[in-house]
């Protein structure tokens, strides 16, 4: 892996957006897929592919809406193998500046979340957005947090309930059981 170096920038200057939107499209080149596996803490992300359409959103505010494709490589958590990985998600964002009524919190100064409702808007500065964090976020927050290759699986006196390597298989010891043995006596 290599070292979190800083991630490439696309601003879009959001002050005035054409009606129909501004398309963006974002093509990683081999120096920013280098920075974008160090930022997921990954071995290799071998493509991304972003396209996205910026809008207005309401009064003040920025939607940000789009696609992300990307193939990665991790590792297994298992075996530590490589382990591939092709993403394809949605990217659903919005935007509002600092001052904006809408990103004040409700309810007396506590701010209310639904964790089934949409995520709360993102606020920026200026008059611009920067892309790549997004996208960087986004594939990130993609990832499959616990990678298994193909046949990979633990050892069968570790295994949890229902792992135990055949099906049909018993648990043979629990790591607890292990320790007991290998505690001294005295």
């Amino acid at each position: 892996m290599t070292a979190i170096g800083e991630l490439p920038e696309y601003r879009v200057h959001v002050r005035v957006l054409p009606q129909a939107g501004f398309a963006a499209s974002i093509d990683a080149t081999e120096d920013e897929l280098a920075v974008l596996a160090a930022y997921c803490g990954i071995p290799k992300v071998e493509r991304l592919h972003a396209d996205l359409v910026l809008r207005k959103w309401r009064s003040d505010g920025v939607s940000v809406n789009g696609r992300l494709h990307a193939a990665v490589e991790q590792q297994c958590v298992v075996s530590l193998e490589p382990v591939a990985q092709e993403i394809d998600v949605a990217i659903d964002r919005t935007f509002l500046p600092p001052g904006s009524r809408l990103a004040k919190p409700d309810a007396g100064g506590e701010l209310v979340l639904d964790p089934l409702g949409d995520d709360a808007p993102d606020l920026f500065e200026g008059s611009e957005i920067d892309l790549w964090p997004v996208v960087a976020e986004t594939l990130l927050l993609s990832l499959d947090p616990f990678p298994r290759a193909p046949g990979a699986s633990l050892n069968p006196a570790y295994a949890p309930p229902g792992e135990a390597g055949e099906p049909g298989e018993a648990q043979t010891a629990s790591p607890f059981a292990v320790l007991a043995e290998k505690k001294p006596e005295g």
